[in-house]
């Protein structure tokens, strides 16, 4: 998905970064020592494109398309004049 060349200057300018920010935490601590979503999986101070390098992008973009989104329209986003209780109370949402 990425060149190889990117992947190379996210973690070169990861580095860097993560000095800089280490500086800054050591002068002001962090409120906890770490955070997590609610199903309890630790997340990480900073996401780059390294995290996703082998993610099977089509694959999971498409699992969003049908049937899952909820909305009116493709974009989800409702036109005007729209009734959303009424949309709501028949079921098509």
């Amino acid at each position: 998905m990425f060149a190889e060349e990117t992947l190379r200057q996210v973690r070169e300018g990861k580095k860097e970064w993560e000095k800089e920010v280490e500086k800054v935490i050591m002068q002001n601590p962090e409120r906890k020592g770490g955070f997590s979503t609610v199903s309890d999986m630790g997340i990480k101070i900073i996401y780059t494109p390294e995290d996703i390098k082998d993610l099977d992008f089509a694959r999971y973009w498409l699992s969003w398309y049908f049937p899952v989104y909820q909305g009116m329209s493709a974009n989800n986003v409702s036109g005007e004049g729209v009734d959303l209780p009424y949309v709501l109370r028949n079921g098509q949402c």
